[in-house]
């Protein structure tokens, strides 16, 4: 009783250390890949930097852009949209440019020349907006897979847009892009029809097992067929058991090897001469059920019964 009594005790205090040790371990897990990416982001800002003096600019727009997705901070973003416009994308710089004003965090003279610099670039570059369909994925010029709704500047001209649906469908339109305009881009999804809340009743229908008369010739013919390549089989394999007999009577049965080896000549013999009057029985059944009429509205039946030994035939006609 006392034992049983403690055992009570300490289950849920025993449940308890373990919750609190869980919830330790995933709060030090959670912490340290909040420190990882923290670090990522700090080398990756510092090969943005590195790559910004010595002037390739592409590459310090990537880092930064790197930088900001291991950990987003405006700050980063602003320095990824300054070197996109140096590295001569001003598209992908007005992107980053509206991201910077859609966040919070910035200084205001660093949000004041962003916004300049964002006019500035509207004026020779185009906008297209997608709203429809919401869930979906657009892809076009330097966008990939972005998620829709989607708001994006294009240096004018023609582009393709590609339309992932969520159900999966791809859709793909051209747009015409001019300079200081917005282009609205709106793909009709198709509305899904509506599924009737009525189910059909099951309708009765008459089956019948009984075979007609040519189908019944045809694997008569079949089942004929196969029981004499069958008994072809049966008359080989039962010549390697007699070979195979004969060696080892040869050996004075002491061959291990080929007693097994007869063994199983003589199981596939009888198994294949087995399956041939199986056949050959078959066959002959459907040819005598398949001629003529049916008399008085009889079905025709038949019946195959395997047993040790033997194989039992029955049928009516």
């Amino acid at each position: 009783m006392a034992r049983s009594l403690r055992a009570r005790i300490l289950r849920p205090a025993a449940l308890v250390i373990a919750w609190s040790v869980a919830t330790i371990a995933t709060g030090a897990s959670r912490e340290a890949s909040a420190q990882s990416a923290e670090q990522r982001a700090v080398e990756l800002d510092q090969q943005a930097r590195a790559a910004f003096e010595r002037g390739d600019f592409r590459q310090a727009a990537q880092r930064f852009q790197e930088a900001c997705l291991a950990a987003p901070h405006p700050a980063t973003r602003y320095n990824e949209a300054m070197a996109w416009e140096r590295a001569g994308e001003p598209a992908r710089a007005a992107d980053a440019y509206e991201r910077v004003l859609a966040s919070e965090g910035l200084d205001a003279e660093r949000v004041s020349a962003a916004r300049e610099r964002l006019a500035e670039l509207e004026r020779s570059l185009a906008v297209l907006s997608i709203r429809q369909p919401a869930g979906g994925a657009a892809s076009v010029a330097h966008v990939v897979d972005a998620g829709i709704p989607l708001r994006a500047h294009l240096q004018p001209g023609t582009h393709e847009v590609r339309i992932r649906e969520a159900s999966g469908n791809i859709v793909v339109r051209s747009v015409e892009a001019s300079a200081g305009k917005v282009v609205e881009l709106v793909i009709e999804v198709a509305a899904a029809r509506p599924v009737s809340s009525a189910i059909p009743a099951p309708t009765a229908s008459a089956v019948t097992t009984s075979p007609t008369a040519s189908s019944s010739s045809t694997w008569a013919w079949v089942a004929l067929g196969g029981a004499g390549a069958l008994s072809l089989t049966a008359g080989v394999l039962g010549l390697r058991t007699l070979d195979s007999l004969q060696e080892y009577e040869d050996s004075g049965y002491r061959d291990g090897d080929l007693r097994d080896r007869t063994q199983r000549y003589k199981l596939m013999t009888n198994v294949a001469w087995g399956a041939a009057a199986l056949s050959g029985s078959i066959g002959v059944v459907l040819l005598l059920s398949g001629k003529g009429p049916e008399r008085g509205g009889r079905e025709h039946a038949t019946q195959v019964r395997l047993a040790p030994g033997s194989i039992v035939l029955g049928g009516t006609f």
